[in-house]
């Protein structure tokens, strides 16, 4: 089950063009290349109430911040981002991967988190100026209606990482969150921490994590 913020079921992308998403916010072009020819003249379009991706083969695909689930990965070497991969989930698990290289999660994986397909999109030019608009706005999307349901009891899942309002879980060890201290993000890892570098749960790959700043805010706000 992957229940982090958005309601199973929720209309999280549809067919280009069938929803309002408001005003628009800013566009991306696909980097120059002389591979994946289908993606040429794609666009990425943010707007005030989602984004929506299309392509001149008719493909298209909408999605709104407040039901989209979103993996990140980041690759870097020697200091230097190489690959900035956002693969947005859709609510039937249908997931399409947007920027250069790879979503960074096996089979297994990826079944962890409901996805059932992989679609490998566009490479739109620039993707830390996108990337992290993407994230803002399902984070401010999505984040209070999901500490609004911890506190009225439920639990909710972001991969391996389980929470409710007293506890955070991954996988079947479980400690509170007066017991934690920080959690860090550090080079693709997710650390729980208790003290000057006590690891009080085990480390979680962030590109395994859904709407993973979320799962951040909703940290930040339960210690």
């Amino acid at each position: 089950m992957n229940d982090n913020g958005a309601r199973p079921g929720d209309p999280a992308a549809r067919p280009g063009g069938e929803q309002d998403l408001g005003a628009p916010v800013m566009t991306a072009a696909p980097r120059r290349s002389l591979f994946g020819r289908r993606w040429r003249g794609a666009e990425l379009h943010l707007f005030t109430g989602g984004l929506r991706v299309t392509a001149p083969d008719g493909f298209g695909r909408t999605y709104r911040w407040e039901s989209v689930r979103v993996l990140q990965n980041h690759t870097r070497v020697n200091g230097g981002l190489v690959e900035a991969v956002y693969t947005l989930i859709d609510g039937d698990g249908e997931a399409l991967s947007l920027g250069p290289g790879h979503h960074g999660l096996l089979g297994r994986h990826l079944q962890r988190v409901g996805v059932t397909s992989v679609t490998r999109g566009p490479v739109f030019v620039d993707p830390m100026r996108w990337g992290p608009e993407i994230q803002r706005r399902v984070t401010a999307a999505q984040l209070p209606a999901a500490l609004a349901r911890l506190n009225a009891g439920e639990r909710l899942t972001f991969g391996d990482v389980t929470v409710d309002r007293h506890t955070v879980s991954v996988k079947e060890k479980t400690c509170r969150w007066a017991d934690l201290d920080e959690i860090r993000l550090v080079h693709g890892q997710v650390y729980f921490e208790k003290g000057a570098g006590r690891h009080v749960l085990p480390a979680v790959v962030s590109a395994g994590v859904p709407n993973l700043y979320v799962f951040l805010g909703l940290a930040e706000q339960l210690r």
